[in-house]
């Protein structure tokens, strides 16, 4: 990412922005380059502790499966893009994120669909997947974790939802297995890994999402995400 920006002519500091496993990644890429960074905006963003220590997710296996399947769809000229918008058009918030992308993107969604809606985008997000194992991430944690202070002074900004709030673990299976015990043991692990990344910096701060959203709120709360994003680029707090 930060060849292409320099490639494109753009000059830092730039802001980073990354949710979920996007998280992880530019919090990596602000550990590598922080000389080009102005400040880091993590998400929700996935420690890769919860694949290590964490529980097996059959959410990640299904990452994988559908990956190659995508590949292998479009290989065969079986338009995935199609399939992949249905799917998320089951999740109310979803499809009036991608309602809005269209609206003021127009033309611009059907170029990043060719770019993201190919064989080799599809097969590189499995081998990405595949990774994505105790065993994959611990044979190159030293080069992937971002630990503590490993940002040192870079202003980071993790945003996510309420530590009270479990609505997403209790959607997952393995939750529901075990009883009330495990699940509770679960929400814990993932909520105390994911408030770690405030140890990755000395200027770090957290910012709390809207009561009742959920690991996706940047597509629950839009509006409130954007305004965010304007108070990290301008520095002048959304008053709104």
């Amino acid at each position: 990412m930060v060849l292409a920006l320099e490639r494109a002519g753009e000059k830092g500091p730039f802001v980073l922005a990354g949710h979920s496993f996007g998280g992880l990644l530019v919090a990596n890429m602000a550990r590598r380059r922080p000389d080009l960074v102005h400040t880091v905006v993590l998400m929700d963003p996935t420690p890769l502790e919860t694949i290590v220590f964490g529980p097996r997710l059959s959410a990640l296996t299904e990452m994988r499966r559908s990956a190659w399947l995508g590949g292998f769809m479009q290989l065969f000229g079986l338009n995935m893009a199609i399939r992949a918008e249905a799917k998320a058009r089951q999740i109310p918030a979803y499809a009036k994120a991608m309602d809005a992308a269209r609206t003021v993107l127009g033309p611009e969604v059907a170029a990043v669909r060719a770019v993201e809606f190919n064989a080799a985008a599809f097969f590189t997000q499995a081998s990405i997947y595949s990774e994505l194992c105790p065993e994959g991430v611990a044979a190159v944690a030293w080069d992937t974790v971002v630990y503590d202070r490993d940002l040192g002074d870079l202003p980071v900004w993790l945003v996510g939802p309420r530590d009270d709030n479990d609505s997403d673990i209790a959607l997952l299976p393995e939750a529901q297995q075990g009883g009330d015990t495990n699940a509770k043991r679960m929400f814990r692990f993932f909520a105390a890994t994911r408030e770690r990344y405030l140890a990755t910096s000395t200027r770090s701060q957290r910012v709390v999402a809207p009561a009742g959203s959920g690991h996706n709120f940047i597509y629950e709360e839009a509006d409130w995400t954007i305004g965010v994003m304007r108070e990290v680029i301008t520095g002048r707090r959304n008053t709104q």
